[in-house]
């Protein structure tokens, strides 16, 4: 018989699904999951009120996608980015292994390439971001230089007579009419990957890379253009970028490198994520807590406690509001 376990989700997106997600996915086959407003196990991310998961007594698994290290003070387990080892505690996770769809196609896009995809493929490159950043603005700009980038995300747009991007399908469905993408990350932070880059290789384009400096560890470097290849001189990464549109044969080579340098790496990284979560739910759930009980972390957590409830007052938020 399955074991019954109780379980909540704060903090998430807008549009995130507690009933089925790819947590859920995992722990059904498992496990008999119920959401419950008094769970046993909370899952928890960084977008909700800060520290909301300091209201519930169950074991606290983190998750963010974001440049976040969880805390290990106040959660039992956390799944993020980061490249560390502590215990049974932490899983490496990066935000792209979430995205269903692309990771179907990103494997395969170096399969069955030939001219004819440069048939289908009308625009130069694309750009679609719905928030501004100083270096990939940067990048927009000098691209544009040589020919036009389309943008129809919300961050320099310059197709008003296009819808809005707002959707991943929307979103794959332009940049497959694309030769290449600029696939910037918000910063450059090891082993911090968001599906940007992933989207890119999803939808048959060549990333135009920045981010990660240890991006080469699981993607193969063949098969993008990274800037930090160029010391981050965007001058000489629009030369690549002119060197490789001027020339169909090269262009087609880069398209048919794959997306992974191990063919196995994304079926690896699932089967960890299942194992972690099966073991955090296996053992009895008084023994599955790891965050300290000792008299300072109860009062830390009491005063996070605090600062949430502060945070969410209307009273805070107006004279919050009024300082700003």
């Amino acid at each position: 018989m399955k074991k019954n376990c109780k379980i909540n989700f704060i903090g998430f997106w807008a549009g995130f699904n507690k009933n089925k997600n790819f947590f859920t996915d995992v722990l059904e086959k498992h496990f008999h999951i119920e959401i419950s407003d008094s769970p046993d196990y909370i899952f928890c991310s960084v977008l909700g009120a800060p520290y909301e998961e300091c209201n519930y007594d169950g074991i606290r698994i983190h998750f963010n996608g974001e440049n976040y290290t969880p805390d290990f003070n106040i959660h039992d387990y956390g799944i993020s980015y980061n490249d560390l080892t502590l215990g049974d505690r932490h899983l490496q996770y990066p935000l792209y292994l979430i995205y269903f769809k692309p990771l179907l196609l990103a494997p395969k896009k170096h399969l069955n390439i030939d001219e004819n995809i440069l048939k289908n493929k009308p625009y130069f490159c694309n750009f679609i971001y719905g928030v501004s950043r100083e270096y990939r603005d940067k990048a927009f700009d000098m691209i544009n230089t040589y020919k036009t980038v389309m943008s129809p995300g919300i961050a320099k747009n310059n197709l008003p007579n296009h819808p809005i991007i707002k959707t991943q399908d929307e979103k794959l469905e332009f940049q497959n009419k694309c030769k290449f993408t600029i696939a910037f990350d918000s910063t450059e932070e090891p082993d911090f990957v968001t599906e940007k880059i992933l989207h890119a290789f999803a939808s048959g384009t060549i990333p135009i890379y920045f981010g990660d400096p240890n991006i080469g560890k699981h993607f193969n470097k063949k098969a993008f253009i990274d800037v930090a290849d160029y010391d981050f001189d965007l001058d000489k990464v629009l030369e690549k970028i002119i060197e490789i549109d001027q020339n169909d044969e090269l262009y087609l080579s880069i398209l048919k490198e794959p997306a992974f340098n191990d063919e196995n790496y994304i079926a690896t990284k699932q089967k960890e994520f299942e194992d972690f979560l099966v073991h955090i739910f296996s053992q009895d759930t008084e023994k599955a807590y790891r965050r300290s009980s000792i008299a300072a972390p109860k009062n830390h957590n009491e005063r996070l406690k605090e600062y949430n409830k502060l945070y969410k007052s209307k009273l805070h938020r107006l004279v919050k509001k009024i300082i700003n």
